[in-house]
């Protein structure tokens, strides 16, 4: 599934989410186009973190790529066993 998120000052923010296994997406900003930079927020924050570092990595030419844990911010939440 992907959405547009918002358009910035230095280009489109897509966000989108990734089946990591049956029934756990997670959460993904992706941003930019360039060398690829990807941002994991330690616990117990999302990607959104970052807002702040996406327009400035994004107008040094870099691809952003922030992807939220299981269990944080827009990820899903499942209630079975971390395996």
């Amino acid at each position: 599934m992907k959405k547009l998120l918002k358009k910035t000052i230095s280009g489109i923010v897509r966000a989108e989410y990734i089946e990591v296994k049956p029934n756990v997406r997670l959460h993904i900003t992706d941003a930019g186009e360039g060398r690829p930079i990807v941002l994991l927020p330690g616990w117990p924050l999302s990607d959104e973190m970052y807002e702040y570092q996406y327009n400035d990595l994004i107008k040094n030419n870099f691809r952003v790529i922030g992807i939220t844990l299981r269990g944080f911010g827009k990820s899903d939440k499942p209630y079975s066993a971390y395996n």
